[in-house]
């Protein structure tokens, strides 16, 4: 019987474990999340309810009906594409001379036109109407 008695004094003296609780203002919002007994003299701030929840909402997610909904997660954000290449002055030249806006006589002798003349396929001047 003493045994009894003591597992008895015992247990009504062990400290409560402590457990997650949302701190949910009056909007329904998730603001806080604690770890409390329940039973302690804490109090949630003034405007909020403390709220047992052993799955631990996630500040941000709401409360309603007795079910947390957890806070929707934003969107992916896709990079931007790459910027294109950088274009040579061999390259500028071609355009320019496959479009008829200059003339082949109109690149001077240098590297670009030793570019331009390396290309595959022969430019030719568009015919100006």
């Amino acid at each position: 019987m003493k045994r009894l008695l003591f597992l008895a004094c015992l247990l009504a003296t062990a400290p409560a474990f402590a457990a997650p609780y949302a701190i949910v203002d009056g909007s329904g919002n998730v603001v806080n999340v604690v770890e409390w007994d329940g039973k302690s003299n804490w109090m949630p701030p003034a405007g909020t309810t403390a709220v047992a929840d052993p799955a631990g909402a996630p500040i941000g997610s709401t409360y309603a009906g007795g079910i947390f909904t957890p806070p929707a997660q934003p969107a992916p954000v896709t990079p931007p594409p790459p910027p294109p290449a950088p274009i040579t002055a061999a390259e500028v030249a071609a355009i320019l001379l496959q479009k008829g806006l200059i003339a082949p006589a109109d690149v001077q002798p240098s590297a670009v036109s030793a570019a331009v003349a390396a290309q595959p396929v022969p430019m030719q001047p568009m015919a100006t109407q």
